[in-house]
């Protein structure tokens, strides 16, 4: 069995990747949620992310890892 180590993302982590995927995918609405903010007792906001072309999340952190892989790949190819 084959051990993975975890890296924690930093802030800066967070802003390289969003600058990498905001190319590709647009920005998703939030919208207020009533009732979990009442059943939670405090604000709670629901994140859109069906509206992606994908209809899912998960597209973020594939476009973030592909383009991590492809910024590697032609700073090795000069």
């Amino acid at each position: 069995m084959t051990s993975c180590t975890y890296k924690i993302p930093t802030l800066l982590d967070i802003e390289e990747a969003k600058k990498r995927i905001s190319k590709y995918i647009p920005k998703t609405p939030f919208k207020y949620s009533l009732f979990l903010s009442k059943l939670t007792g405090a604000e709670v906001y629901l994140k859109y992310e069906n509206l992606n072309p994908t209809c899912a999340f998960k597209v973020r952190g594939g476009i973030n890892l592909a383009s991590k892989l492809l910024e590697k790949n032609k700073s090795f190819n000069k």
